[in-house]
């Protein structure tokens, strides 16, 4: 009994580590506790604890993963609403001068700089109207793998493709 208590200690203090890891230590701790597991006396019982404890977390980091999609999503709308407001901001800016002084193309302020510059740029305004020989064709082509899973499994040899088994876990 003390023996097993000794290893359950022994395992969850691993497992506490390994949360708090990097990558590459992750990678030596589950070295480190594969062997352990291997070598030690730890019966299915202990072994299933740990499994359950390993799912928690999963799911813990699946939340955590979660909660992070949702900030990178309100980041990115204020950013593009910053960018809305500068390109405002802007637009009100060079429409006053304009307006107020339609000669000049150079100011100075105290802290900045504005000059402008003329260019032409092309205005699509009905892309169906455009000649044929005006019109610039894109062609992508990427590996059909249903196409070559059925070819190979019918028989047929394919270079450069083989089919691979996979042992898919489901955590539920």
């Amino acid at each position: 009994m003390y023996q097993g208590c000794r290893i359950q200690r022994e395992i969850d203090s691993f497992f506490l580590e390994m949360m708090t890891a990097s990558d590459e230590e992750q990678v030596e701790l589950q070295d480190v506790i594969t062997e352990y597991l291997a070598a030690s006396e730890a019966s299915k019982a202990q072994l299933m604890v740990k499994v359950d404890n390993i799912c928690t977390y999963i799911d813990d980091l699946t939340g955590s993963e979660a909660l992070i999609e949702q900030e990178i999503k309100r980041l990115k709308d204020l950013k593009d609403r910053f960018a809305k407001k500068r390109e405002s901001l802007h637009r009100y800016m060079m429409q006053n001068l304009q307006a107020t002084f339609p000669a000049d193309t150079k100011f100075t302020t105290t802290y900045h700089e504005i000059s402008s510059r003329r260019s032409t740029s092309v205005e699509i305004t009905d892309e169906e109207l455009l000649p044929e020989d005006m019109l610039r064709t894109k062609t992508t082509t990427s590996p059909d793998k249903d196409l070559i899973k059925k070819a190979i499994q019918a028989g047929q040899e394919i270079p450069g493709a083989q089919l691979k088994t996979n042992l898919n876990w489901t955590i539920k």
